[in-house]
Parts: C-alpha cells; sequence; structure tokens
C-alpha cells in the first residue's frame, strides 16, 4: 500500500515517495515536533512479522557507534551497524551501554577496545536510557510494567540479578546520575509532557521536581559538580537548553539560541554540548565557578546525522571522560536525510 502525500504516521508527514524495493518503500516525510526533513522507511506488511527481516531492516536504518574528534573528524568505528540507540559512556570511557531489541528493548555492553557487545538484560521491556554508576559496577534502568514504570539496578560483571529501587504509576525515563551517587534524574510522565524529577537514592519516595514550570521539561543532565543540571524545555515554543542550580532550583539561565536538545557536559564542566534543529553538534563556552551561571559564547563544532532510535529527542552521542572525543551513533554522511524507522504503521493510517 503506497502512502499519499499529506498521510501520517504518527508525528510525520508525508511528502512524497522517494524509492521502493523488496524490504520496503521510502518517504521523504516531515517530522512535525521538531520541523524536520526525515527519510521513513515502511516494512511491508508480508515482512512485518519476521524476525530476520526485521533485524536486516533494522541495519538498514541504523547507525554505527564511530569516535570523532571535536571537529568532527572520524577517527574509528565499533562493532557493527544496528538498530542499537541511547549511547551511555562507562566512567572510565571503555564500555558503552545501548538498547537494542524489539518488542522487548534490552540493555547491550560493548566492549570498546574490541567492538563486542554482550546482553545484560533479557525480555526487560528497559525504558531509555540506562546510566552507569559512578564507579562503573552497575547500570540503572527504568522498566515499563502494566500498572507501574520500576527503576532498577544490575551489576555489569559477574553474577548478580535485577534489583528493584522503585515503582511508580507514571512513565519514568533515567537521565542522569550525579557523581557522588546520590541522585537520580528523570523525566517523569507522559511523552510530549513530562517534567524532570530529582530522586534520592537513599529515599527515592521524597522524590522532587526540580522546576516549576508550565512547559514540558526532558534530558535532565547533572554538571560534574553536581551544582548544575541542564535540561530542554519549550517556553519559547520549541526545545531550548537551559540550565538551573541544584538541589534548589532557582532562575533558569538559557543556553541555546536557535533551539537545542541532547545537552551534555564536558568532563571538566566548561563546555555544554547539545544538538540544534539543523544538526549541528553545538558547544557552549561555560562558567558555573560561582553562584551565576554564566555562557561566554556558543559555537557550532560540525553537523552530525545521528540514529536516535524510536524518537527524536533521544541522545546520539556521548561524551569521552578525556574530554577530547565524542561517541557519535552515526546515521550515514551529513546531507543524508535522518531515517526513521516506522512500527506497526498502519495503526496510524485512518479507518
Amino acid at each position: 500500500m503506497t502512502l499519499s502525500a499529506g498521510s501520517r504516521l504518527g508525528p510525520y508527514q508525508i511528502v512524497s515517495l522517494l524509492g521502493a524495493g523488496g524490504m520496503g518503500e521510502v518517504y521523504k516525510a516531515r517530522d512535525t515536533r521538531l520541523d524536520r526533513t526525515v527519510a521513513i522507511k515502511v516494512l511491508p506488511r508480508h515482512l512485518s512479522s519476521s524476525p530476520e527481516s526485521r533485524q536486516r531492516f533494522g541495519a538498514e536504518v541504523g547507525g554505527q557507534l564511530t569516535w570523532m574528534d571535536l571537529s568532527g573528524r572520524r577517527l574509528s568505528t565499533v562493532g557493527e551497524k544496528s538498530e542499537a540507540y541511547a549511547p551511555e559512556l562507562s566512567p572510565d570511557g571503555r564500555r558503552a551501554s545501548v538498547i537494542l531489541g524489539d518488542p522487548n528493548n534490552d540493555i547491550w555492553v560493548y566492549e570498546l577496545d574490541r567492538g563486542v557487545r554482550m546482553r545484560l538484560t533479557t525480555n526487560a521491556q528497559v525504558v531509555v536510557a540506562p546510566l552507569w554508576s559512578p564507579d562503573g559496577s552497575e547500570i540503572l534502568f527504568a522498566t515499563q510494567g502494566r500498572a507501574s514504570d520500576a527503576l532498577s539496578t544490575m551489576p555489569v560483571q559477574g553474577a548478580g540479578e535485577q534489583k528493584v529501587v522503585y515503582r511508580l504509576e507514571e512513565r519514568l525515563e533515567p537521565t542522569s546520575w550525579s557523581r557522588d551517587g546520590r541522585y537520580i534524574l528523570c523525566n517523569v510522565g507522559n511523552i510530549g509532557s513530562a517534567l524532570v524529577w530529582a530522586f534520592p537514592l537513599a529515599d527515592p519516595a521524597r522524590a522532587f521536581r526540580l522546576l516549576q514550570s508550565p512547559f514540558p521539561e526532558i534530558g535532565g543532565q547533572f554538571s560534574p559538580d553536581g551544582r548544575w543540571v541542564a535540561y530542554s524545555s519549550q517556553p519559547t515554543g520549541r526545545f531550548e537548553v537551559y540550565v538551573t542550580s541544584f538541589p534548589s532550583s532557582g532562575a533558569p539561565y538559557r543556553v541555546s539560541g536557535n533551539g537545542g536538545l541532547q545537552a551534555r557536559w564536558s568532563p571538566d564542566g566548561r563546555q555544554l554540548y547539545f544538538v540544534s534543529p539543523d544538526n549541528d553538534l553545538m558547544a557552549a563556552t561555560v562558567d558555573g565557578s560561582g553562584t551565576r551561571f554564566e555562557v561566554k559564547d556558543v559555537r557550532s563544532l560540525f553537523r552530525a546525522n545521528m540514529f536516535l532510535g524510536p524518537r527524536p529527542v533521544l541522545h546520539g552521542y556521548a561524551v569521552a571522560p578525556d574530554g577530547k572525543r565524542l561517541l557519535i551513533n552515526s546515521a550515514g554522511e551529513v546531507g543524508v536525510p535522518r531515517v526513521a524507522l516506522v512500527s506497526n504503521w498502519n495503526a496510524d493510517l485512518p479507518k
């Protein structure tokens, strides 16, 4: 079934058919949430129940973990291209966790030097994104259940079972673990209306909302010293990157000027990275050493084409502990439209 111009698949509006083959049809489309052009590849219905077809399909539209320097120069790749997404580096930079699997998302861990990966969870239905503990010994993640979501931890090496830390009836998405190990930041609430909450690990029931704002907030990231939190919110009508103090939040400081998502701190806290609506990886020179937060300058490093998995607000890169390299989940050369994988696409069509 060929989709006509103007048809909607969730947030994607079809513009035109680009091509078709045995493994599906490719459409030019517009992501109405972020106002950017994407390529939509639709798996034929008769192949959608085949695990082999889905695996091949995912590899075609997936990403390749790639080390790049801060100028965008490609240094090396890790493993093979796959549908894995949401990369998170271990504190020592030797391993990286990703999410992979459909329909049950699981955590896999790469040994970056060897380029091999190992499954950490099985049929866990993991919600993005897994976080490394400050000492690198365990990973914290959220799982979806029928009645509630759960924050859990699991040892990275050796024998060990999943340990539930806290349960909540609302959707939970952990985004950052403070270096002192005391707090976890989470997106709490439904997609599109989530808010940033801080959970004290010593007593998660005493969780508190970071900001008192009428606008959605996502992607909270602790600064290395734990005194500041970067996040994205929509007071202007589109996502911008802001910073507020922690644990007592004050007036937010706006970092981005023309849209921004996927905030990440440099290891020394002097740079704040984010991605613009045009897929430019941006770097803001900042100073949080005093009582006021200062943004000194914001510049573009390079344009990156990242594979973000099922949602365009997820992180497609991580910053190495040495601050000199970035691990990018590369979706291909810049200029090639971002590819979105649409599952159960016929459910979005008008009946």
